[in-house]
C-alpha cells in the first residue's frame, strides 16, 4: 500500500542525527521506503554536506543495491528539474554513479582492488561461484587428510574412531561443514583456542557453565513433574482415597527433594545421585469408591514418562557425564587439537590453489577485509586498522539494510568502518536497518544475535537527548488488511519469547494495522482437513478456482478494485520436498504454476540433456549418460532399440556396440531405420569431439545446442521459455568455469558430478511469470514479497531436525561439542558439553521456524489461508492437542516448554487455537470436549471450519447387484430410437470445433485462380511437414527463415534495435530467443529497412501489443465472406495470432509483416487481404477497440500497404 503521510516514527528515522540510529522494522513497515528517502534528504541537502561519494549503502542483494541505486538517481534527477541552478545537486548527480552502494561482497572486493598493493594477490583475481569454491576446499580437504595420515597417523585414526561414522568420505564432509562455519568468525584460530582448547582444558566441575545448564535442565524437568503431581494430588484430596494421596506425596517429596540437591554441592556425590536414580514408582492401587482415578492416573503417568523416557536429562546420564567428566574434556580436547591442525591445514592449502588459479570466493572477501580493517593491540583486543582509521574519517555516512541477516565477520567489517567503532559496539555514523523477527537464515551463519546486541546498547531514540545510539521501532504496517495483522499478532504474542523466537513479541513488537481496505471478506481461513480422507492440496486448488470463477475482489494501489488473477496467489512451503502433489492437483485444473525450484536445476530435463551430451563426447564409453541420450527426444531411439544394441556384445560398452551396427550397411542384421538412427548419432557424436579438442565448454555446449536442435525440442513443452532461459544459465555457467578455470571440459564435468554427488545444486534466477501463473514458493524465497492472497502450506511437516544430531555442534557462543565414540565399541556416548550444545540448538533451531512462520504469514496483503491437516485416526495426535489444552489452562499460558518442542509450524497453530475463545471447531473436529473456560481471547477474525469436499458426480458401482426388469414402453422405445438415428439435413454436423485463420486463408487462395497452383499447394504442405534434422542437407526452409524474422520482431527492444540492429539480434541469440542457425541467416538489411520506415515511428512512439493471439466465434465476427459463411449459425471457434496492434488515442492499426519473396506490394495484399479483415474484425471483438487501419509491412521491400 502507498503511504500518503510519514508517521512520527518513520520522520525520526528519516531525520534523526547525532548518533548512530537502530531502526527495528516489522514486516510491510516501509522501511525500504524510509531508507531512500533518508538518503535523498541528507544527499540533496547542502547543509548536511555529504558527498554521494563518501558513504556506504550495504544492503543484502545486488538487485536490493540496483534498485536503490536507481531510486536515488531518479529523486536527485527530480530535484534537479526543480532546482536547475543547484550545482551541489548536479555534483551529488554526477558523484551517485560511482557511490558505495552495494552488497557487503561487493564492497569487500572493491576494498580489496583499492588496497590490492599491500596484498600477496594478483589484481586481475577472478571471483568464483560457491559452487567452485566448495570443489576447491574438497581438494583442499583431501590434501589436508591426506597429509596428516602420513604425518601423524596414530591422531588421525583417533579422530576417525572418536566423531565418524564409516570412512574418511564422512570426515571430509565434516570438516569442510565446521571450515565453513570457522570462515565466518573473525579471527578464527583464536576464537577455536579460547571456545575449544583452552576451554576443555579447564577441568572444574563446581564451576563448569556447561554442567551448570544441564543441571538446570534438569531442574526444569523436575518443575514440570511437580507441577504435574500437584494436580493428581489436588484431585486426589477430593475423594478419601488416603493410600493413593500418601503415594503421590511421597512422589512428590521426592521431586523436591532431587530440586534442592541439584541446587546445592550434593549434586557431585555420586553416592546422592545413584540414590535418586534407583527410585522406583510404587503399584498405586486406588480405593474402589475412588471416582477420580482416571483423571489421578493421567497426570501420575504423564510426570512418569517425563523421568523414565526424556533422555536428554535422566538422572542416569547425570550420573555417567559426572563419572567420566575429566575424561570426556581430555578427549574433547584431544580431538579440538587435532581438527585445529587439519582445519589449518585446509586454510593453507586452500589459500595455494587459489593464488595459482588467481581466483577469490565470497568467503575471501570478508577475510581478505577484516585482514585489512583489524588488528589486535598488545593486549590482544581487536582494534581498528589504520587504514580502518582512515576510512572511518572519509565515509560520513554508513547504512545497513537486513542488518539482522548480518553474520560475523560482517559485523565485524561494519564496526571497524564506523567512527569511534570497536569491537564491543557500533560507531556513531552508522544507520542500520534489520527485524530480528525476519531472522531466516541461519543456514547462511547469519547471526541474529547481532541486531539484538546493537539494539540493547541503544536506547529509545529521542532527539533532545542522543548520548549514545539510539533505537526507533517501526511496527505501522501498511500491507497487510486488519484480519491479517490481528491473527499475526495473535498467534505471536502468545508463542514468540526471548527463548524462543529471540524477542518477546509484546505491545513493541506487535504489528499496527496502517492500511486502508475498504469493507470485505478478508478474515484468516484456517480449514481443518482430515489427512486419511482428504486432501491439503485438493482443498488449495479448489480454493483458488473457486475465488477466480466468483471473480474475487482485489484492491490495488489506487484504491480501486479488479477481480482476482492467478498471479494474485501464493503458496510458500518450508521446503521444496512436497510440492509434487500441489503441483499436480493445481494442472489439473488448468493453472499454470511459477515455481522456481532451485534444488532441482540440475536434474531438469533440458540441462540433464546437456550435461549427459557433454559427457558423452568428452567419453562415449559412458553407458548411462549415452543411454539417457539415445532415449531422449534428440535422437529418438526406443527402448527396443536400445536393447537390440546392448545385445551385440553384452561385454562390450553401448558405444563399441553401435559401432558395430553402423558397419551393417547392407541392412542384413538389423532394421534400416536402427543403422540409420546409429550412424546419425555416431556422426554427430564424431563432429563435436572433433570440435571439442579446440574449443571451450561453452562453445562445446553451442555446438551440441545448434547440432541436436534443442531449443526447438524444448519448445514443446507448457514452460518452454523457462527451459530456454534454463538452457542459457547452464551456457552462463560453463563460461565462468571457463573463465576461471583451466581444467576444460572434464574438469566442468567433474564440477557438475561433485555438486550431485553432495546432494546440493545451483542456486539459479530463473523467474518466468506471467499474469496467468501462480506463484508457489519457499518461504525463504517469498522474503522480501507480497501477494494478495497466501497459502501457508504443508504445515503439518516436520521440522528437520539434522542441525541438532550432527556430528559437531557449533555456536558462536559456546564452542563447539562432538558426537563422541567409544573407541572400543564404537557406540556413541553423551558428554556434559553435547547435552548443553544440544539443548542450545534445539532452540535456535526452533526460534528459527518460528521467525520462518512470521514472515510466511506476513507476505498475505489481503487475506491468509492456513489448512491444517491431521490424522484423526491416531490416538497419539488426538492425546498430544489434549494435552495442549490441559497444559495450556493449568499454566494460563503457552509456556516455553511447550514451543519449545512443537514438531511443526501446525504445533504452534494447535496450541493457540485449542484454548482461545474460538476453539470450538477444533474441539469438535477430534471430538474432545467443548469447555466455556477458555484461556486465551481469540481476537481476530478468522473462519476455522471443517474441510469438505464438494462432490458433483458420485460413481456407483452397480455390478454386485441384482438384474431389475421392467416393462418397457415400445411407444417411447421407438421414439428414442428414430431421435438417435436423425439425420442432419445439412452436413454442419461435420464442421470442425475450431477453425485457424490460415485454414481459412488457405481454402481462399486455392479457389484464386492462379494464386496458387495445385504444385505449389502440395509443395507448401510437404514443405510444413519438417524434415528431420538428421536426414535434411539443406538450409532452413523459407517458412523457418520467416519464423525466425518473426522472433526477432517479438522480442526485440526497438530502441535498442534503432541504435544497433545487429547489436540487438546477437543479443537475442546470447539469451537463447533464437538459434545460431537462425542467426546466420537473418538479412540484418531488413531492419534497417524498417528502422527508415513510417511504421517504425509508429511502433516507438506508441503503445504496442506483440502476437496477440485470440479465439472468438465465426458467428460475432462483424464481418460477411464466403469463405466463413458455412460458420455462421455454428459454434465454431476462429483461432489466430496478430502480429502488432498499435493502441492510439482514436483507435488501433493492424500491422502484419510478411517475410514473402515478392516483387510487388499487390500480390500481398491478394494473398492476405481475408486474413487481416479477419484480425480486424477479431480484434475489434475482443479489444473492444475501433482498428482504423490495417497494414502489411513486407520485410524484404521494406513498405508497407494499407487494406482497406
Amino acid at each position: 500500500m502507498m503511504m500518503a503521510i510519514w508517521t512520527n516514527e518513520q520522520l525520526d528515522a528519516i531525520n534523526g542525527d547525532g548518533c548512530s540510529i537502530m531502526v527495528s522494522a516489522a514486516a510491510g513497515s516501509g522501511k525500504t521506503s524510509v531508507l531512500v528517502e533518508r538518503l535523498v534528504r541528507i544527499l540533496s541537502n547542502a547543509e548536511y554536506n555529504v558527498s554521494a561519494d563518501r558513504m556506504i549503502v550495504v544492503t543484502f542483494t545486488r538487485d536490493s543495491a540496483s534498485e536503490m541505486k536507481q531510486r536515488l538517481i531518479k529523486a536527485i534527477t527530480q530535484k534537479m528539474e526543480q532546482e536547475p541552478n543547484n550545482d551541489w545537486l548536479s555534483k551529488q548527480h554526477s558523484m551517485l554513479q560511482n557511490a558505495k552502494i552495494s552488497t557487503i561482497h561487493s564492497f569487500c572486493f572493491d576494498l580489496i582492488r583499492d588496497n590490492i598493493n599491500s596484498l600477496n594477490l594478483s589484481p586481475n583475481f577472478k571471483i568464483i561461484e560457491p559452487t567452485q569454491e566448495k570443489m576447491l576446499c574438497l581438494k583442499a580437504t583431501q590434501d589436508a587428510i591426506e597429509s596428516m595420515y602420513k604425518s601423524n597417523q596414530e591422531e588421525m585414526i583417533f579422530l576417525s574412531q572418536s566423531i565418524c561414522d564409516k570412512t574418511d568420505d564422512d570426515l571430509e564432509k565434516i570438516l569442510i561443514d565446521l571450515y565453513e562455519f570457522l570462515i565466518s568468525v573473525p579471527f578464527f584460530e583464536d576464537w577455536f583456542k579460547s571456545k575449544c582448547i583452552d576451554y576443555y582444558s579447564k577441568v572444574d566441575m563446581f564451576h563448569d557453565i556447561a554442567l551448570d545448564s544441564v543441571f538446570n535442565s534438569q531442574i526444569e524437568v523436575l518443575q514440570q513433574m511437580i507441577s504435574l503431581s500437584d494436580k493428581a494430588i489436588e484431585i486426589c484430596e477430593q475423594s478419601d482415597d488416603e493410600n493413593a494421596l500418601n503415594i503421590l506425596q511421597q512422589e512428590n517429596d521426592f521431586f523436591i527433594r532431587c530440586i534442592d540437591i541439584l541446587k546445592s554441592k550434593d549434586r557431585f556425590d555420586l553416592d546422592i545421585l545413584k540414590s535418586m536414580d534407583s527410585f522406583k514408582f510404587q503399584s498405586l492401587r486406588f480405593a474402589k469408591d475412588n471416582i477420580f482415578k482416571e483423571s489421578i492416573r493421567k497426570y501420575r503417568d504423564d510426570y512418569k514418562t517425563l523421568i523414565l523416557k526424556n533422555t536428554k536429562i535422566n538422572f542416569s546420564i547425570l550420573i555417567d557425564v559426572i563419572e567420566n567428566y575429566s575424561q570426556d574434556k581430555a578427549t574433547n580436547k584431544r580431538v579440538s587439537i587435532i581438527l585445529l591442525d587439519l582445519i589449518k591445514n585446509i586454510h593453507e592449502n586452500l589459500r595455494q590453489i587459489k593464488i595459482e588459479e588467481n581466483v577469490l570466493g565470497f568467503s575471501d572477501a570478508e577475510q581478505i577485509a577484516i585482514q585489512l580493517l583489524a588488528t589486535k593491540d598488545i593486549n590482544g583486543s581487536i582494534v581498528q586498522s589504520e587504514l580502518a582509521k582512515n576510512l572511518s574519517e572519509y565515509y560520513q555516512i554508513i547504512m545497513i539494510d537486513e542488518f539482522q541477516d548480518s553474520n560475523n565477520n560482517q559485523d565485524l567489517i561494519f564496526k571497524m568502518l564506523s567512527k569511534g567503532g570497536t569491537f564491543e559496539k557500533m560507531g556513531y555514523n552508522m544507520f542500520v536497518v534489520g527485524d530480528v523477527k525476519q531472522s531466516i537464515y541461519n543456514f547462511r551463519l547469519a547471526n541474529p544475535q547481532n541486531f539484538i546486541n546493537v539494539m540493547e546498547y541503544s536506547k529509545p531514540y529521542n532527539k533532545e537527548n542522543l548520548d549514545r545510539n539510539s533505537y526507533i521501532k517501526l511496527n505501522k504496517n501498511f500491507r497487510s488488511s486488519k484480519p491479517v495483522i490481528d491473527f499475526v499478532n495473535y498467534v505471536f504474542e502468545n508463542i514468540m519469547t526471548d527463548k524462543v523466537g529471540d524477542v518477546v513479541y509484546n505491545q513493541e513488537e506487535k504489528l499496527i494495522y496502517g492500511a486502508n481496505y475498504p469493507e470485505g471478506n478478508r478474515c484468516t481461513e484456517i480449514p481443518l482437513i482430515d489427512s486419511k480422507k482428504n486432501s491439503e492440496a485438493e482443498y488449495i486448488a479448489n480454493t483458488i478456482k473457486s475465488m477466480i470463477d466468483n471473480e474475487y475482489p482485489v484492491m490495488e494501489s489506487d484504491g480501486s478494485t479488479r477481480k482476482c488473477k492467478p498471479s494474485d496467489f501464493c503458496m510458500l512451503f518450508m521446503s521444496t520436498k512436497d510440492v509434487d502433489i500441489y503441483f499436480e492437483k493445481l494442472q489439473e485444473l488448468g493453472f499454470s504454476v511459477d515455481f522456481d525450484q532451485d534444488d532441482e536445476y540440475l536434474k531438469s530435463r533440458e540441462v540433464s540433456l546437456l550435461i549427459n551430451m557433454l559427457k558423452i563426447v568428452n567419453n562415449p564409453m559412458d553407458n548411462i549418460a549415452l543411454t539417457s541420450i539415445m532415449l531422449s527426444p534428440l535422437f529418438m531411439f526406443t527402448p527396443d532399440d536400445v536393447a537390440t544394441i546392448r545385445l551385440v556384445n553384452r561385454n562390450a560398452s553401448i558405444y563399441s556396440s553401435m559401432i558395430e551396427v553402423s558397419k551393417d550397411i547392407q541392412y542384413t542384421q538389423y532394421s534400416k531405420e536402427l543403422v540409420i538412427k546409429v550412424d546419425y548419432m555416431i556422426n554427430v557424436l564424431n563432429r563435436l569431439r572433433d570440435i571439442s579438442a579446440n574449443c571451450t565448454t561453452a562453445q562445446l555446449m553451442s555446438e551440441i545446442i545448434e547440432v541436436t536442435d534443442l531449443i526447438s525440442i524444448m519448445q514443446v513443452y507448457d514452460t518452454s521459455e523457462k527451459r530456454r532461459r534454463n538452457i542459457q544459465i547452464l551456457l552462463k555457467l560453463a563460461q565462468n568455469h571457463d573463465a576461471n578455470s583451466i581444467t576444460g571440459i572434464s574438469g566442468f564435468i567433474r564440477y557438475i558430478n561433485n555438486i550431485l554427488e553432495s546432494s546440493e545444486d545451483i542456486n539459479v534466477k530463473n523467474n518466468i511469470s506471467t499474469n496467468d501463473s501462480l506463484s508457489m514458493k519457499t518461504i525463504h524465497k517469498s522474503k522480501g514479497l507480497e501477494f494478495p492472497f497466501v497459502f501457508l502450506c504443508n504445515a503439518s511437516r516436520n521440522f528437520n531436525e539434522k542441525d541438532v544430531s550432527s556430528a559437531i555442534q557449533k555456536s558462536f557462543n559456546y564452542g563447539l561439542s562432538y558426537k563422541l565414540k567409544d573407541r572400543n565399541s564404537l557406540v556413541e556416548y553423551t558428554t556434559v558439553d553435547r547435552i548443553r550444545m544440544c539443548n542450545q540448538k534445539l532452540l535456535e533451531s526452533r526460534s528459527e521456524k518460528m521467525r520462518l512462520m512470521y514472515v510466511a504469514m506476513t507476505r498475505a496483503k489481503e487475506k491468509l489461508f492456513i489448512p491444517l491437516s491431521y490424522d484423526k485416526s491416531d490416538t497419539r495426535v488426538v492425546n498430544k492437542i489434549s494435552k495442549y489444552i490441559e497444559d495450556i489452562q493449568y499454566e494460563g499460558k503457552i509456556t516455553t516448554n511447550l514451543t519449545k518442542n512443537a514438531k511443526s509450524m501446525a504445533d504452534w497453530l494447535t496450541m493457540v487455537l485449542c484454548c482461545s475463545s474460538k476453539s470450538s471447531t477444533l474441539r469438535e473436529f477430534f471430538e474432545l470436549p467443548i469447555e466455556s473456560n477458555y484461556i486465551l481471547e481469540c481476537y481476530p477474525d478468522i473462519n476455522m471450519y471443517e474441510y469438505t469436499p464438494n462432490i458433483k458426480d458420485t460413481q456407483h458401482d452397480t455390478s454386485s447387484e441384482d438384474t431389475i426388469i421392467f416393462d418397457v414402453n415400445q411407444d417411447l422405445k421407438q421414439k428414442i430410437y428414430d431421435n438417435c438415428n436423425f439425420k442432419y439435413i445439412n452436413n454442419k454436423a461435420d464442421l470442425p470445433a475450431r477453425i485457424s485463420v490460415s485454414d481459412i486463408v488457405k481454402s481462399d487462395n486455392f479457389k484464386i485462380k492462379g494464386s496458387v497452383s495445385t504444385q505449389d499447394l502440395v509443395e507448401s504442405s510437404v514443405e510444413d511437414l519438417r524434415t528431420p534434422n538428421f536426414m535434411r542437407l539443406d538450409n532452413l526452409t523459407p517458412a523457418e527463415k520467416g519464423t525466425a524474422i518473426h522472433t526477432v520482431m517479438q522480442y526485440c527492444n526497438f530502441d535498442n534495435l534503432k541504435l544497433s540492429p545487429l547489436d540487438e539480434i546477437q543479443r537475442l541469440l546470447d539469451e537463447g530467443y533464437i538459434t545460431k542457425e537462425q542467426f546466420n541467416i537473418i538479412d540484418i538489411s531488413m531492419f534497417n529497412r524498417l528502422i527508415l520506415s513510417d511504421i517504425f515511428d509508429l511502433i516507438v512512439n506508441n503503445r504496442i501489443a506483440r502476437e496477440r493471439d485470440f479465439l472468438v466465434k465465426v458467428s460475432d465476427l462483424d464481418f460477411k465472406n464466403d469463405n466463413i459463411l458455412q460458420y455462421q449459425d455454428t459454434d465454431t471457434m476462429l483461432q489466430g495470432c496478430v502480429d502488432m496492434i498499435v493502441f492510439q488515442s482514436d483507435g488501433g492499426i493492424i500491422i502484419d509483416y510478411k517475410t514473402d519473396n515478392v516483387f510487388s506490394m499487390d500480390i500481398l495484399k491478394d494473398r492476405y487481404s481475408l486474413q487481416i479483415k479477419l484480425y480486424k474484425s477479431a480484434i475489434q471483438l475482443i479489444e473492444n477497440i475501433k482498428i482504423k487501419k490495417c497494414l502489411i509491412y513486407s520485410m524484404k521491400l521494406g513498405k508497407s500497404i494499407e487494406i482497406d
